[in-house]
């Protein structure tokens, strides 16, 4: 729940802190992968968001690329 709280905040700028689609992307793929089915969806929404600037979606790719290289014992 935490970890969904902080994708949340990041994704909100609630709490003081900055937007960062990065980085609220990242917690929310975390919170998924402990079977938080709201971060399902809310990395979904993110991903599909078309006012998303082109550089910050490629910078998701990037990033989720590396998390998948990471997870999956590929990381070179």
């Amino acid at each position: 729940e935490a970890v969904y709280e902080l994708g949340v905040a990041y994704s909100t700028g609630s709490g003081g802190i900055d937007i960062d689609l990065i980085e609220a992307h990242k917690w929310f793929n975390l919170a998924a992968l402990n079977g938080c089915d709201s971060a399902q969806e809310a990395r979904a929404e993110i991903a599909r968001d078309k006012d998303i600037p082109e550089d910050t979606r490629k910078e998701l790719l990037k990033t989720l690329d590396r998390q998948i290289e990471r997870w999956s014992g590929k990381e070179g």
